[in-house]
């Protein structure tokens, strides 16, 4: 499969679109970007809110501040994109991870601008709080069954290990600003 390369122009026009389809406007459609090469993309601040990106190339891509939330990044290749200051669950994104390959589903660590580490799992979002609370073996019981299986045991063994990186992350000193 042959990965869609947009011109700033084409892409521009994309995100024109998918704002006026995420607000109802007349002429509006959803971006639909599913496995396109967005290598070094300048999205800074886009309203990605409900794009579909699965598959796409991120790699180096400039998000900071971008609205993601809803955004299915499934199978997004991520690494180096800057995610500074990017909004998901309602809530600024200091720093994030995005594991693939842990187990069936895509793995995010994150830090939010409050400095809270949050885990999503899948289509699970929560604070590592949360997920202290409730407990990776509790909380998809119909998908995954807390049976002893290698499936529920190679997700309690991800989600460990992304747990583990977001509060790693949330630890980091955070830069002073010079008066």
């Amino acid at each position: 499969m042959t990965m869609k390369r947009y011109t700033p122009e084409e892409l521009t026009e994309v995100l024109r679109l998918h704002k006026l389809w995420a607000q109802d406007e007349e002429g509006g459609q959803r971006a639909y970007l599913q496995g396109a090469d967005l290598r070094g993309a300048y999205l800074q601040g886009a309203y990605l809110q409900g794009a579909y990106l699965r598959g796409a190339y991120l790699q180096g891509a400039d998000l900071q501040g971008a609205y993601l939330q809803g955004a299915y990044l499934r199978g997004a290749y991520l690494q180096g994109a800057d995610l500074q200051g990017a909004h998901g669950k309602k809530m600024k994104i200091a720093d994030m991870r995005v594991f693939t390959g842990l187990y069936e589903y895509q793995c995010w660590a994150v830090v939010a601008e409050d400095g809270i580490p949050w885990v999503r799992m899948g289509c699970l979002w929560k604070s590592v709080e949360e997920w202290n609370r409730i407990g990776i073996r509790a909380s998809n019981p119909g998908e995954f069954p807390d049976d002893g299986s290698e499936t529920c045991e190679e997700r309690v063994r991800a989600f460990e290990f992304v747990r583990a990186v977001a509060m790693r992350m949330s630890e980091k000193p955070k830069k002073e600003v010079a008066a």
